[in-house]
């Protein structure tokens, strides 16, 4: 318990599943008697009327101006922050803390939502893999859910359960994944849902609410790179398996990444991302309709709902994607220096992701190196040829794949 409470330290409490006051102990509510400015939701003020006098502030969006007004009274005044169920579980505790300084808070915990719904369902959650999409769309549960392991997901009202389950379905996980939707939690109107995603995704659902996915098994496919025939594409044109392999270790991807997949094809080198690391989203963009369609079938054929495609020239597209951290570019032919040229423009030379361009013209090498050089950007090239074994009589002989060019313009910080 807190014994002496002085500025600038800010007190963080959080109120549990409901929004009021019965969820906090007796010691916290002296604490809020205490409080010369209380931010907190607007539906709390009437009842923190009957125990304090403190001046009120409404938790709103942006939160930034309030959160700087935090740091700025709380150098001279007592303030305090009540929030919602854990703040510091995808609430205001993260950009508190991070403007305040961690030292400057003391904080009073409360139950979360998702640890309130798995105890509704008489189930452990510590090995529950949890997202939010209050604010912002992301896709990495996709890789955690091919791999079986159970998903709780924070939504909101952009992305509501339906969102979730039409994504699930359209990816044919819809036999593979129960859903759980709990809406209102802690409330009068608390109600817990388990149902198909085929029937979440006709369904308009309370907010706030929360998801929970169970898969029934893990999506079984080999943990390395995948040959070509598991992958509908036209004869040859694809991004052979051993080019993948360097291709995807070039691109140094990180958990949470944003990749782009420009000239995507037939989307195996999307795929493979997305199966080696848990990508935010994957945007792959085909301009070839015929194409186009092979990358959706794939998409779907290998669960991969983190990629998003567009049917589009990539250099209409570059100024209106999310800013990524990883760029693959493939069949560009002669455009290649144009989508680089396009990139660049976007981002500036200082500022540049990390991208890899695959070619296997020597003309659209020079274009790409031409245009690198005249932005003044330093690259590497990386020629490599890859022969195959093929059964001769009792014995094989190599057969050589079309050689291929790799250049890398790598910007991430070194260890």
């Amino acid at each position: 318990m807190v014994h002496s409470w002085n500025p600038p330290t800010v007190i963080l409490i959080g109120i549990g599943m409901a929004e009021e006051l019965s969820w906090i102990s007796t010691e916290i509510k002296n604490l809020v008697s205490q409080a010369e400015l209380i931010v907190c939701a607007e539906t709390l003020i009437s009842a923190l009327n009957h125990i304090t006098e403190a001046e009120k502030l409404t938790i709103k969006s942006p939160l930034a101006p309030i959160i700087e007004r935090v740091e700025r009274e709380s150098k001279y005044k007592k303030v305090m922050v009540i929030a919602s169920g854990d703040p510091l579980f995808y609430g205001i505790g993260r950009q508190l803390g991070d403007l305040l300084g961690r030292d400057r808070l003391i904080v009073f915990p409360n139950i979360t939502s998702v640890q309130y719904l798995f105890s509704k369902l008489a189930m452990p959650w510590d090995d529950v893999m949890c997202f939010s999409l209050h604010s912002e769309e992301r896709r990495d549960f996709f890789y955690w859910l091919r791999h079986g392991r159970k998903i709780a997901i924070l939504t909101g009202p952009s992305f509501p359960p339906s969102f979730i389950a039409e994504l699930i379905e359209d990816h044919n996980m819809g036999d593979m994944v129960d859903m759980v939707i709990g809406e209102k939690l802690g409330t009068k109107e608390e109600k817990i849902s388990k149902l198909t995603p085929a029937k979440i995704r006709k369904e308009q659902w309370k907010n706030p609410n929360i998801v929970a996915l169970f898969p029934k098994y893990s999506v079984k496919l080999t943990g390395g790179f995948f040959p070509e025939e598991m992958f509908l594409h036209d004869r040859g044109m694809i991004t052979k398996l051993e080019v993948r392999t360097l291709a995807v270790s070039a691109l140094r991807l990180k958990v949470g990444d944003i990749l782009w997949d420009l000239g995507a094809g037939s989307g195996s080198i999307s795929i493979e991302a997305s199966y080696r690391v848990p990508l935010r989203s994957v945007h792959a963009v085909e301009r070839d309709p015929k194409r186009y369609e092979q990358l959706l079938t794939n998409v779907k054929r290998f669960h991969c709902g983190e990629i998003i495609c567009y049917l589009e020239d990539a250099t209409n597209l570059v100024s209106r994607l999310p800013r990524p951290d990883s760029i693959f570019i493939g069949g560009g032919g002669k455009e290649l220096g144009l989508i680089l040229k396009t990139i660049i423009d976007r981002f500036g030379k200082d500022h540049m992701p990390s991208i890899v361009v695959s070619a296997v013209l020597w003309d659209s090498v020079n274009e790409v190196i031409r245009t690198a050089r005249s932005c003044d950007l330093s690259f590497s090239v990386t020629h490599f040829q890859v022969s195959r074994s093929v059964p001769l009589i009792d014995s094989f002989r190599f057969e050589p794949l079309a050689p291929v060019f790799l250049v890398s313009f790598n910007q991430r910080v070194k260890l």
